[in-house]
């Protein structure tokens, strides 16, 4: 049997070994190749397409073949290399000359005096795509490719096996199941500078000598290696790794139809580890573990519980069919009331699954119903109440009680909850609206005798009730007394002014007692009000030290209440103001209150 069999430890696990091909190698069937045909000046060359790593064991069992013409050429050689998967060359290079960095294991089957080889087809360790015996670059020294026998090319296949040991750094080579030669050393450093990943392939050459040379094998790791599978509870799955053997064990004996065939069929219940041993008729042993696990159940209806209303039971996606007892399909069902409910699904890739849950209860979902919107007026507030009889109530806000008082504009939010987990949400919007814009100016005013004055208190949308009872917004006044006016906005606010009205002109000229010279635009200066034209007006004002604070001649400017510059303080001021109303002069004393 013609057996190339190969434990690699690859970059990448590849679905199928994929080999490149170059010059004349083709594939001849029967898991062989022909690396060289019976044919002059020819070179073929056939690379594994992954890196492997130097940084774990392999093993290569595999036939060759050099042809059957004892002065035919040049042989073939197993390489490790990582240039390229494109490289081979004719003649008595092997193929393999020139590849650099490279180690080669040559079996070669013609004596070329340049190379100082021996009278015999010898096999040899080599590095860095040279040839020569009598250079450093032989790693070992040659050696009969089979013990004693001078000439392999023998119109026989011959089983060989190339072993790396890692841990190690040993390379061995066997022919026939006998060791020819071994090389220990650090190849990954001294030879490929600390790169352990390499292409692994076979090349052969003829000049102008030549012989058909070939490889077979029937078992590669990385392609025929077991990989792992999973399966439906109570499934069957079959095993295979390739025949040809001399023995197959595996273990553990659960659940399996035979321990000792290539291919049994195997149905664990739980997930389980299986290893295969496969011997060669040179009691060299392969392992390969495969696990094949149970596959998860992933439907999952849930523990029994009470739902809500409205509430919708949803199956573990990805079943491609669902079949409820309710008679409906897909992954979910509206829950209208209580009972038993269960669901089969099966498709999409999953194990076909059941699963049942008891609905105890479908809870009535509360009723939370805010206004859209509310608000109250400035300096007020607004109380926000949820009601009653709820478990837990969440605002927006972190409060948890039924009430909140809220203080502030703005959307307040809040989540009730029932004793059987079922819950609502609403929100309401708070306004804080304005006071209605009320002014009817100085509190006291004076009227001259016959004149009128209209006060004006216009706010949109308002209302407006004066003293007399009417509603109009403006009020006419003519004589002496007290007015007052209530404004209501259309939001329900409520401002109020009163002015009160004296019927007396004062000498053509009134001081009012108090002012307020705040910076608030309102009775800021000290100055008179008018009902005739003056002449020649003067004022002082004096503070109680006797001390000048102020003059002046403007009767519309006045005093802000200042001196030098420097704000006085409060407290009683006394003014002596003169002034010529037609023909005559006129003097005015008294006191007026500065207040801030």
């Amino acid at each position: 049997m013609h057996r190339w069999i190969i434990i690699l430890s690859c970059i990448s696990a590849p679905l199928q070994a994929q080999f490149i091909l170059n010059g004349e190698a083709t594939s001849i069937g029967d898991n062989c190749y022909s690396l060289t045909q019976a044919v002059a000046w020819q070179a073929g060359s056939m690379w594994y397409d992954s890196l492997i790593s130097l940084e774990n064991d392999f093993n290569v069992d595999f036939a060759f073949y050099l042809g059957d013409s004892d002065g035919g050429a040049d042989g073939m050689a197993f390489v490790l290399q990582p240039v390229s998967t494109g490289l081979g060359s004719s003649g008595g290079g092997l193929g393999y000359e020139g590849i650099n960095p490279s180690v080669n294991i040559e079996f070669d089957s013609y004596d070329n005096d340049v190379n100082d080889d021996p009278p015999f087809d010898h096999v040899a360790i080599m590095r860095d795509g040279l040839l020569s015996h009598a250079l450093p670059s032989a790693l070992t020294p040659y050696q009969y490719i089979i013990e004693g026998v001078a000439n392999v090319e023998d119109a026989s296949y011959h089983n060989g096996n190339i072993v790396w040991n890692a841990a190690s750094q040993t390379l061995s080579v066997f022919v026939d199941c006998d060791l020819r030669t071994s090389y220990t050393g650090d190849i990954i450093n001294d030879i490929f500078d600390g790169n352990p990943l390499v292409y692994m392939g076979f090349t052969a050459a003829t000049g102008s000598l030549f012989n058909n040379q070939e490889v077979c094998f029937n078992y590669v790791s990385a392609v025929d290696e077991l990989e792992d599978v999973s399966i439906c509870t109570g499934d069957t799955i079959t095993l295979t790794v390739p025949d040809g053997f001399a023995s197959y064990s595996w273990s553990p004996d659960y659940n399996i139809s035979n321990t000792a065939i290539p291919n049994p069929d195997v149905w664990p219940d739980v997930t389980t580890n299986y290893t295969v041993s496969l011997t060669d008729e040179c009691g060299y042993t392969i392992y390969d573990t495969v696990t094949v696990a149970i596959a998860e159940d992933p439907l999952n209806l849930g523990a029994d519980t009470i739902v809500c209303e409205g509430y919708t039971l949803t199956a573990t996606p990805g079943y491609g069919t669902y079949t409820w007892n309710t008679g409906a399909s897909g992954p979910a069902i509206e829950i209208t009331e209580p009972g038993t409910y269960w669901v089969t699904a099966s498709g999409g890739g999953l194990c076909p699954a059941a699963d049942t849950i008891q609905i105890l209860d479908v809870a009535e979902i509360p009723v939370l119903n805010f206004a859209e919107s509310a608000g109250f007026c400035e300096g007020d507030g607004i109380v926000l109440d949820a009601g009653s009889g709820y478990s837990t109530y969440s605002w927006n806000t972190g409060a948890t009680s039924q009430v909140i008082s809220v203080a502030a504009a703005g959307l307040y939010i809040c989540t009730v909850s029932n004793a059987e987990g079922c819950s609502a949400t609403d929100s309401v919007a708070i306004e804080v609206y304005p006071e209605p814009d009320v002014d009817l100016g100085f509190p006291t005013r004076y009227l001259c005798f016959g004149d009128t004055e209209w006060l004006s208190v216009y706010n949109e949308g308002a209302t407006y009730l004066w003293q007399d009872g009417s509603t109009d917004p403006t009020y006419l006044l003519d004589t002496a007394g007290v007015f007052s006016v209530v404004v209501t906005s259309a939001e329900g606010c409520v401002a109020e002014d009163q002015v009160t009205v004296i019927s007396d002109c004062l000498n053509d000229m009134y001081f009012p007692n108090v002012f307020t010279p705040n910076g608030d635009g309102n009775n800021d200066f000290f100055r008179p009000v008018l009902f005739a034209a003056i002449e020649d007006f003067y004022m002082e004002v004096w503070n109680r030290w006797g001390t000048l604070v102020y003059s002046g001649n403007d009767s519309s400017t006045g005093w802000n209440g200042d001196f030098s510059g420097v704000p006085q303080e409060m407290g009683t001021y006394i003014y002596v103001a003169r002034f010529r109303s037609g023909q005559e002069e006129q003097l005015i004393r008294g006191t007026v209150l500065l207040m801030r």
